[in-house]
């Protein structure tokens, strides 16, 4: 503090006293919002109090009736456009039907002359694209069923000729069986009798009494199997021949089975041959009808957008029809409808012209300003806090 101020406050007590207030933050706080309260408060009782505020309030809320007016006229103008659309597009619709053509829509009715001949004469390309399919399709279905009847046939044969084979097989395993067991039963009687040899050798060098007692016995069985071995033996060639005719017999199935394999092979083969050129023309036809296709589906889009200008251009000039009159009668209705709309729209937006636009914004401006205010004193309450 300078000197000269500082004798200033000691000759002015209560102003030395103010100067040593020390006011905390939220004191000053309350105090800015009480502050600014308070001057708004008095600023909308002046507002009041001199007729502004009543004056916004009327022009904001008469400007919110007109827009709501406008907009009611703006949707039923809409909706009038979409009903006048509809009837143009349903007259160019009759006109084109009944072919009523006329000078005054001669561009328009031409359009769509040419479109449907267009469309026409795509129509019998595809139809005459359809019909080579047809027929190639039945050609294929020809040629595929004519190869499948000889693989069918190759097929039984085949399964014929397995059967054959797999009934000799059969038959030979069981021979083989029953040569074996054969085999092995003569291997056991020859080794019997060899030790019954033995035996009657080593008892005939034996210095044993009464030794044609005991070879007796060996000598009686050595008859048996002697005549057992004779009887094994004479089965086996009779085995022998039956599995070498099973043998003989499998020779030509087999050979059979291989050539019925090559011959089912080939022709899979010329079957494939045949039919993969006509597949291949096949798919070609069915690409250029889906292509033929979808060229008559873009044209035939165009066509109702271009009956609604056809139908346009009909309503404004109105060729004598009594197919075409009951349209007219309600076209007629919809136009005064629009011309009435359109007409106490505009009168309704001269007024709006008129209205108190500047009293509108200050009404807005004043709803802003509270908007800030309550802002504002939130925040110093928050502070507070």
């Amino acid at each position: 503090m300078y000197p000269s101020q500082h004798l200033y406050l000691q000759n002015k007590p209560g102003a030395l006293a103010l100067a040593q207030i020390n006011f905390a933050p939220t004191t000053l706080a309350i105090i800015i919002a009480v502050v600014l309260g308070v001057a708004f408060l008095a600023w909308v009782i002046w507002l009041i109090a001199t007729g502004r505020l009543s004056k916004w309030a009327k022009a904001s809320l008469q400007n919110q009736k007109w827009n709501a007016q406008d907009n009611k006229f703006n949707n039923e103008l809409k909706s009038l456009a979409r009903a006048i659309n509809e009837q143009h597009a349903q007259l160019g619709k009759e006109t084109w039907e009944a072919r009523i053509s006329n000078p005054g829509y001669e561009d328009a009715y031409n359009k769509l002359v040419n479109v449907n001949q267009q469309v026409l004469s795509m129509e019998m390309h595809a139809s005459s694209l359809k019909e080579e399919l047809e027929k190639f399709n039945q050609d294929r279905a020809k040629i595929e069923s004519k190869y499948k009847e000889q693989l069918n046939t190759l097929d039984k044969e085949r399964e014929t000729a397995q059967a054959a084979v797999n009934e000799l097989n059969k038959q030979h395993k069981a021979l083989d069986t029953e040569f074996t067991g054969l085999s092995m039963e003569r291997a056991r009687i020859q080794r019997e009798i060899k030790e019954a040899r033995t035996n009657i050798i080593e008892i005939e060098n034996s210095d044993a009494p009464n030794k044609s007692a005991l070879i007796f016995p060996l000598n009686s069985r050595l008859e048996q199997l002697s005549s057992a071995l004779s009887d094994v033996s004479s089965k086996t060639p009779a085995i022998d021949e039956k599995m070498a005719k099973i043998e003989t017999d499998l020779n030509p199935l087999n050979t059979q089975l291989d050539e019925l394999g090559k011959n089912y092979s080939r022709t899979q083969i010329l079957m494939s041959q045949d039919l993969n050129p006509l597949d291949d023309h096949i798919n070609k036809l069915k690409q250029s009808i889906k292509k033929k296709e979808e060229e008559i589906a873009q044209l035939q889009k165009s066509m109702p957008t271009m009956l609604e200008e056809l139908g346009a251009h009909v309503d404004h000039v109105r060729p004598e029809s009594l197919r075409l009159e009951p349209l007219y009668t309600n076209l007629d209705d919809l136009h005064e409808r629009t011309r009435t709309a359109t007409n106490e729209q505009q009168k309704l937006r001269l007024e709006m012209d008129k209205g108190d636009k500047s009293s509108v914004r200050k009404f807005a401006w004043f709803w802003f300003a509270v908007l800030l205010v309550v802002i504002a004193i939130l925040a110093v309450l928050f502070f507070v806090k």
